[in-house]
């Protein structure tokens, strides 16, 4: 779907007007972001093989809930569409990151 809006741009554009000027902007960002939400849930996914697995992701949720919070007021305050894409996608990796992080410390108490 990302690819057929990027590429069909000029068409959208002479379709609506210049309502949807950033719209290939728009699409690549959130391409990215569904991305870096798939590869977080696989991550996601190998902690729940465990009793244990369930409470670390709680704890991560509850981590990037207050992440989210502060996150999105900064996001909301800026001028650009794109910035609340880009901040969605920020609290993605920061997912990533502390999921892998309990994945590695799991390994090595193993």
């Amino acid at each position: 779907m990302g690819a057929t809006v990027y590429f069909f741009d000029d068409f959208i554009r002479m379709l609506f007007g210049t309502k949807y000027s950033n719209l290939s902007t728009l699409t690549l960002l959130w391409t990215a972001q569904a991305g870096l939400a798939f590869i977080k849930g696989i991550y996601a996914a190998t902690l729940m093989t465990g009793d244990a697995g369930f409470k670390d992701l709680s704890r991560i949720g509850v981590i990037t809930l207050a992440a989210t919070v502060v996150v999105m007021l900064i996001a909301s305050a800026m001028p650009h569409s794109g910035s609340i894409v880009l901040a969605l996608a920020l609290l993605e990796i920061i997912q990533i990151v502390l999921i892998r992080r309990k994945r590695y410390r799991m390994q090595l108490q193993r």
